[in-house]
C-alpha cells in the first residue's frame, strides 16, 4: 500500500513531525509514501503553504529521513503546487532545482473563491454551481497546457463543502481526455470522505472514465496529521479495482512506475 499525498507542518495548517508521519506509515504497513506539501505562490493562499525559501529545508529533511528509514519504507519527495498560469515559470524554477520524485498540481482558487475553504459554502448558492464548475474546469484545462506536474490532486474539489450539486461530472470529461493525452495521473484522495461531500475524490463515475481512458491512478490520504496517513486506503484500493484498475502508479525522479494493486 502507498500514500502519495502527505503534508507537513511547514504548510502552517498541518501538525506533527515528518518523522511521525513515517512512523505511522510503517505501523500501517505501507511500503511507500510521498511527502507532497503545499507550495502556493499566489497571495490568496500565502498563509497555508511553505514559503519558497523553505523548499530547500523541506527537500533536505526528506532526504535525511529517507536514508534513516531506508530498510523499512520507501520515502519520496514531492510538492502539491497550486496552479497559477502567471507563475508557471517561477514554479518550474523552484521545482527543477531539486530532484523531486513527483509534483502534484491542484486548483484551489477559481472564480474568486477558495474552493477548499468553508467560507465558500456560505458565499455561494447551489444556483451558482454551473458558473463555479465552468470556471474550475477551464482552469484545469489551462493547467494541462503546462508540464510542470505529474499528478492532478483532488480533481473534483468543488464538491468539498458544497456537495453533489457541485459535482464536476460530466463537465470534466474533456479534461480527462486531455489528461490521458498528456500522460498525467490522478489520485484517489481519501480525505473527501471526511469533508461535507462525504466521498473520495474523485467520485466513482469520474474514476471509471479515467480507467476507460487509460489514466494512471495513485492513492493519497491528503494527511495533515500523522494519524491520517494511509487513511481508508483499503477502501480506495477496492474502489480502484472496482473501476477496473490492476496497477497503481508511483514515481521516482519524475518518472512513473506501475505496481500491482
Amino acid at each position: 500500500m502507498i500514500d502519495y499525498h502527505i503534508h507537513t507542518s511547514l504548510c502552517n495548517h498541518a501538525r506533527g513531525r515528518m518523522e511521525d508521519y513515517i512512523l505511522r506509515a510503517i505501523k500501517k504497513g505501507l511500503i511507500e509514501i510521498c511527502f507532497m506539501d503545499h507550495l502556493t505562490l499566489q497571495g490568496a493562499g500565502a498563509a497555508n503553504t511553505m514559503q519558497p525559501g523553505e523548499v530547500p529545508l523541506y527537500f533536505q529533511s526528506i532526504q535525511v529521513l529517507k536514508e534513516k528509514y531506508a530498510d523499512k519504507i520507501s520515502i519520496k519527495a514531492g510538492l502539491e503546487v497550486d496552479f497559477d498560469e502567471n507563475l508557471v515559470e517561477e514554479i518550474e524554477n523552484l521545482t527543477n532545482i531539486f530532484a523531486f520524485d513527483a509534483i502534484g498540481a491542484s486548483v484551489h482558487f477559481s472564480g474568486g473563491l477558495n474552493l477548499a475553504s468553508r467560507k465558500s459554502r456560505n458565499a455561494v448558492e447551489a444556483g451558482n454551481a454551473t458558473n463555479i464548475i465552468k470556471s474550475y474546469i477551464e482552469k484545469l484545462d489551462r493547467m494541462l497546457d503546462f508540464d510542470f506536474f505529474d499528478i492532478i490532486c483532488h480533481i473534483d474539489l468543488p464538491k468539498k463543502f458544497m456537495g453533489k450539486a457541485f459535482s464536476v461530472f460530466p463537465s470534466v470529461l474533456p479534461v480527462l481526455k486531455k489528461t490521458a493525452e498528456k500522460g498525467k495521473a490522478i489520485e484517489i484522495n481519501t480525505s473527501g470522505f471526511y469533508h461535507p461531500c462525504g466521498e473520495f475524490y474523485p467520485e466513482e463515475a469520474i474514476l471509471s472514465e479515467c480507467f476507460r481512458l487509460g489514466i494512471p491512478v495513485t492513492l493519497g490520504s491528503d494527511s495533515h496529521s500523522p494519524e491520517e496517513t494511509g487513511r481508508d486506503h483499503e477502501l480506495a484500493l477496492k474502489m480502484a479495482k472496482n473501476a477496473g484498475y490492476e496497477k497503481l502508479c508511483t514515481f521516482k525522479k519524475r518518472k512513473m512506475n506501475l505496481i500491482n494493486c
